[in-house]
């Protein structure tokens, strides 16, 4: 027997929450990232496995993302988390 933690939200889930509390405080505690000319992670490098509480992942355009979360904790760790990835990230080739 298996099952499976996952905090991730999509669309539909936002929809259904839309106009409530959880959401507010989602948008409270997003970020944008452009990562330019960096490449863009996976989601193991960036360590969303061990967020505390829900987040959504919302694309805004090539390698332009924006994470929201419930927990202002998991926003901190995900900051954290960026500042290591922008030091040891190389830059891609043009």
């Amino acid at each position: 027997m298996y099952w499976y933690s996952n905090k991730n939200l999509g669309d539909n889930d936002i929809e259904l929450l839309a106009r409530t509390e959880t959401v507010e405080k989602m948008m409270r505690n997003r970020v944008t990232v452009d990562f330019g000319d960096r490449k863009t992670p996976s989601f193991d490098e960036i360590g969303l496995d061990n967020t505390h509480d829900m987040y959504y992942i919302k694309i805004l355009g090539n390698k332009v993302l924006q994470f929201w979360f419930y927990d202002a904790r998991d926003l901190l760790d995900f900051e954290q988390i960026l500042h290591e990835y922008k030091i040891k990230a190389p830059v891609n080739d043009k």
